[in-house]
């Protein structure tokens, strides 16, 4: 587990959510806090994303000037880059690696392998975790897919992916694909995208972790194409209950995750924030409304609040609304 990497890719698959129109000081504010909170690698959008859709915004195009504001706000973040083999050349590459971009990711359609190839090696060469993202896994037949995996390691790639991009995956299904892809394909790190359509997310990510795999993608809230993806404060929280990664603030990820819906409500996914965050601290709901007005009534996060709450030793069956009141007091002389 320890070598384990998370990826948020709020920017780039939540743009199916809002036609990618994240305002830069959002990108900026969303990879910083990402980063401080132990995000190993954000992805911010596509490069040059492909015809068909409308004028997509910021971080549907990733503009060397979107690249450049976002290093110059959050300067230590690991950024990643999404493309299509057939809307970016290899002066792509030369410019994202000048640029200080650590991660490139080639999305690649079943069928066109041969696009990819150069691409993937050229980021390999410039010094970039260069990764071969094989989408809509589900649909590959065994063969082509191992061939394929084959394929494009021997010719120069960091990581593989598989995207579960139907989300119709289940554990089992993830628990034989990795079993397969470690017996077939030439050793390599692997990486796993999945989308939560059968409300599998969060189950089919941690099969993939314990089956060794070390890239796991996720979304704040989910926000993503179809059903989303899993959400990332719900990942941070089930992987610190697990002890699997003591390096995330899980607080931070969730005032994160808040900060999203306020500026995006159609991101909001159910389990609400305050629902998830309930569940993670292992609190019953009967401690929701005291929450709430407390927070408000001292000015302080709600998420700060009840983080605080489950560091003390409350008697929680018999929580009263004056004990709730005096903790977050206490935050707002912090």
């Amino acid at each position: 587990m320890a070598d384990l990497k998370i990826l948020d890719v709020t920017l780039r698959d939540g743009g199916y959510v809002n036609n990618w129109d994240f305002s830069q000081d959002m990108a900026n504010a969303i990879t910083g806090d990402l980063s401080a909170a132990g995000i190993n690698f954000i992805e911010i959008g596509y490069r040059n994303f492909p015809a068909g859709h409308n004028n997509p915004g910021l971080s549907g195009r990733c503009s060397d000037e979107y690249i450049k504001a976002i290093l110059a706000a959050a300067p230590g973040a690991k950024l990643s880059v999404m493309y299509s083999p057939d809307t970016v050349s290899l002066q792509d590459m030369d410019t994202l690696a000048a640029l200080g971009v650590a991660m490139v990711r080639c999305s690649i359609p079943a069928g066109n392998l041969d696009a990819a190839l150069p691409l993937i090696k050229h980021g390999c060469e410039l010094g970039m975790v260069s990764t071969a993202n094989m989408t809509t896994v589900t649909e590959y037949k065994t063969d082509q897919l191992i061939s394929d995996c084959n394929h494009v390691i021997e010719n120069g790639c960091s990581v593989v992916y598989v995207a579960d991009s139907n989300g119709s995956m289940t554990p089992d299904h993830v628990e034989a694909l990795f079993e397969l892809l470690k017996t077939k394909v030439h050793p390599i790190p692997l990486g796993f995208h999945n989308h939560n359509n059968m409300s599998l997310g969060l189950a089919n990510a941690y099969k993939a972790i314990q089956m060794g795999v070390e890239y796991i993608d996720c979304t704040l809230r989910g926000m993503g194409r179809s059903a989303g993806n899993v959400p990332t404060e719900t990942l941070a929280t089930f992987l610190q209950h697990q002890q699997l990664a003591s390096n995330l603030n899980v607080l931070m990820i969730l005032n994160l995750a808040n900060y999203l819906v306020q500026q995006i409500p159609i991101a909001d996914l159910k389990p609400s924030l305050q629902d998830m965050a309930l569940g993670a601290y292992d609190f019953f709901t009967n401690v929701q409304p005291f929450i709430t007005s407390a927070s408000a009534e001292y000015g302080v996060s709600w998420y700060a609040l009840i983080s605080k709450m489950a560091a003390l030793d409350l008697d929680k069956p018999n929580i009263t609304f004056q004990q709730v009141q005096s903790i977050a007091r206490q935050l707002s002389l912090q």
